[in-house]
């Protein structure tokens, strides 16, 4: 199973309305970045826009609780 997969099940997923809206955006990285970012879209068997907004979505929950439990002014 790919940690795509796993996260579809968790109880951290946005909301219906703002899954089907979808922007474009363009980023500026690193060739290796990238090259390592589609091996391992590659290896999960997912495409790398897919991978890429799991691996943003993950990170920015875990800021976002970090500044919650932290106390620090949120939004």
């Amino acid at each position: 199973m790919s940690i795509i997969d796993s996260s579809l099940r968790s109880d951290i997923r946005p909301s219906k309305d703002n899954m089907n809206k979808s922007l474009t955006l363009t980023l500026r990285m690193p060739a290796e970045l990238k090259r390592r970012l589609e091996r391992e879209a590659k290896y999960q068997g997912v495409s790398l826009n897919q991978l890429t907004n799991y691996m943003l979505t993950v990170q920015l929950t875990q800021l976002e609780t970090i500044d919650i439990f932290g106390n620090k002014n949120y939004l």
